[in-house]
């Protein structure tokens, strides 16, 4: 584990991955200190609203803002690792790998956690230096500000998961990026499945959106989620977060079986 694990640290900086995510977190560190620039006033009939509020206000914004900037970060993640897989079983590096004394289901596990671990660990570093800066600006740190983080590397994983199992079937980095592409799309238009469907009646189609609902991951619902529960606000339903969550662990689970059946 630990020599698949160098390994990909290495590829992640050999392929220029931590200045990529150092310049994203520097860029984004000297626009919230920038931010304590703005004269915000917030004011109702010429009387400022109390201390509590506006920190509320200002908690409120922070928090979006992290969970933006560890949107965009997941995002170039997907990207970058995208190709890893498939070149990790190319021609010529796939008989270096399977000459391991490790059975196949392991090796590409490993792998697929090595990954995980590499570029979550980086998006942790980035996020916690981002609120960090935030809090020595603004004096405010908030405790749901964890729960935008450990979102982020959820969210991860679930992409990840996709990403993994077509550039095993695949070996192409292309069909991977076109997977998680359509991907979200489609967890987006499903999610606004109740509007669509609203005005004509179709049963059959519903009935078609609803299991591609219940059965594909729900990542932008989880940011929602994230967040309402990060601000102390009812989280209606977790369905968003374990369906994906089991979503993400069986498709691994197929990525494993087949990387065993895959001929090379």
């Amino acid at each position: 584990m630990r020599g698949i694990l160098g390994d990909t640290w290495r590829e992640f900086v050999q392929r220029k991955g931590l200045i990529l995510f150092g310049i994203l977190t520097f860029v984004s560190i000297l626009i919230v200190l920038a931010s304590q620039n703005l004269n915000l006033q917030f004011s109702t009939e010429g009387a400022d609203f109390d201390t509590p509020l506006r920190d509320d206000l200002v908690d409120s914004a922070l928090l979006g803002g992290v969970s933006v900037f560890l949107g965009f970060l997941v995002f170039v993640a997907v990207l970058a690792t995208s190709g890893l897989i498939p070149r990790m079983i190319e021609r010529g590096r796939a008989e270096y790998w399977l000459s391991k004394p490790v059975a196949r289901p392991t090796l590409i596990g490993f792998k697929i956690l090595a990954i995980w671990i590499v570029y979550s660990g980086v998006l942790l570093i980035g996020g916690v230096l981002v609120v960090a800066s935030a809090a020595a600006v603004h004096g405010i740190f908030s405790s749901g500000t964890w729960f935008v983080l450990l979102g982020s590397i959820v969210t991860f994983f679930i992409w990840l998961a996709i990403i993994a199992f077509v550039g095993v079937l695949t070996g192409s980095q292309a069909s991977a990026m076109i997977a998680a592409f359509i991907t979200w799309f489609a967890q987006w238009l499903l999610s606004q499945r109740d509007g669509l469907f609203g005005v004509v009646e179709w049963p059959v189609v519903e009935g078609i959106a609803d299991v591609l609902y219940y059965v594909l991951p729900k990542t932008n619902e989880i940011g929602t989620l994230v967040l309402d529960y990060a601000g102390g606000r009812d989280v209606v339903t977790w369905l968003p977060l374990w369906s994906s969550v089991l979503f993400g662990l069986v498709l691994t689970f197929l990525t494993l079986w087949r990387f065993k059946q895959k001929e090379f």
